[in-house]
């Protein structure tokens, strides 16, 4: 059932989306950039790339880190679909991403989403049997996940890259579309 405080909570997300400039009109300029990352990203690695074509230097995440515009969250996916795909995660893969919500988490999804992975978002109250099955029943070709979760992914016959290490290969992939 729906309840006010849902409501209420939904519309405020919104009106931040709305405010950061990731949702709403798109002026005649930006048009062929919004045409050209959703025809090559999809929704979920455009969902990085469209406000950085608007807004390049405004803040568009903070987290425990630190704040990163919208330019620079970009450039990183950028990077890690870059270095992903030098190590054959792409078209036709799943990713599994078990992260908990900071930076890697919206990296990993817009990262994965540009290589032509489909994304798989993995519960992070999942014992270690829930995540073997899951990861089994999607068919999930590689893993994200934050490093609390590493004994959960324990004997998991998938790629694993961990939110600690995404940053590395960040700093080795090309930060160009």
């Amino acid at each position: 059932m729906v309840t006010l405080t849902r409501i209420s909570a939904e519309l405020n997300g919104l009106r931040a989306a709305v405010k950061a400039g990731m949702i709403g009109p798109v002026p005649p300029r930006a048009l062929p950039a919004t045409v050209r990352a959703l025809r090559a990203y999809g929704p979920l690695g455009a969902a990085t790339a469209l406000p950085a074509h608007r807004f390049p230097g405004r803040t568009g995440l903070v987290d425990e880190r630190g704040p990163l515009t919208f330019g620079e969250l970009d450039r990183r996916c950028n990077a890690l679909a870059n270095a992903w795909r030098a190590r054959g995660v792409g078209a036709g893969g799943t990713v599994g991403i078990l992260c908990r919500n900071h930076r890697g988490l919206l990296e990993a999804m817009s990262a994965a989403a540009r290589t032509g992975a489909s994304v798989l978002f993995l519960n992070t109250g999942f014992a270690a049997p829930q995540l073997r099955d899951a990861v089994a029943r999607e068919g999930v070709t590689a893993l994200v996940h934050d490093e609390e979760f590493a004994a959960l992914a324990d004997g998991l016959d998938v790629p694993r890259f961990t939110d600690s290490g995404l940053d590395d290969l960040i700093a080795e992939g090309d930060p160009a579309p």
